[in-house]
């Protein structure tokens, strides 16, 4: 690949990876999360970094992870109902989707998970924003059992790492993502935790967003926007 193109993949993977930056969006603070349209609230998570995320169970049985920072929205991540990644989409005026491509692969399977320990991820998606009109994107990566154990609260969880590159041609090199992706051994739950990003080569930035409490219909926690870990 010629120097031009290396500098043009790297210039369109740190634009995405500035529209996809855990700075919260120019919004005011919210109190309480609300809980979106044929959707039922399921737990709040309290994180390190002041983040909340509440995990919403959807029509056709797909899920919601809706994800503040300080009080402010950071973004709602939508799953199927196995867990796989289809949509990531911001709130406010500097609007953005990032979104899978029906019938074109697989992010993450929770079955696989279960059974055999790991999923190859796949699938295209693709990048909407105010200034961009459907880019394309190719997700490759894998998502494995990492061999360890945590609880949150005093429920168990199975933890998984997953890697995720989006490309704009496969080979081409883009953006990375690698997350902590906890499975609960007691119900149908999944949360995302500590997670990193990388463009092509450049520096990791790592982003610490470790669950460290559970709540449930009825706790104060519950739909909290602002998180009880990390906030001074």
């Amino acid at each position: 690949m010629t120097q031009e193109g290396k500098r043009a993949i790297l210039t369109r993977s740190a634009a995405l990876a500035l529209l996809l930056s855990a700075a919260a969006p120019i919004v005011l603070a919210e109190d309480r999360v609300r809980v979106p349209n044929a959707c039922t609230a399921v737990a709040t998570v309290h994180k390190n970094s002041c983040v909340t995320t509440s995990i919403m169970q959807c029509a056709n049985s797909s899920w919601q992870a809706l994800t503040f920072r300080r009080g402010k929205p950071l973004g709602t991540t939508h799953y199927d109902r196995d867990w796989a990644f289809v949509k990531w989409e911001t709130h406010d005026a500097n609007s953005l989707t990032m979104e899978h491509v029906p019938g074109s692969g697989i992010s993450m399977n929770i079955r696989d998970l279960m059974d055999i320990g790991y999923h190859e991820a796949q699938g295209e998606f693709v990048l909407t924003t105010n200034i961009i009109d459907g880019q394309p994107y190719v997700l490759s990566g894998r998502t494995e059992y990492s061999g360890t154990n945590v609880t949150v609260g005093d429920e168990e969880f199975l933890v998984f790492k997953a890697d995720r590159l989006f490309e704009r041609e496969a080979g081409a090199g883009g953006l990375a993502f690698n997350v902590d992706v906890l499975v609960s051994l007691s119900r149908e739950l999944v949360i995302e935790g500590k997670w990193s990003r990388r463009v092509l080569d450049g520096d990791e930035e790592v982003l610490d967003y470790t669950p460290r409490a559970i709540y449930e219909r009825g706790d104060p926690g519950f739909l909290a926007a602002t998180s009880e870990f990390g906030c001074e």
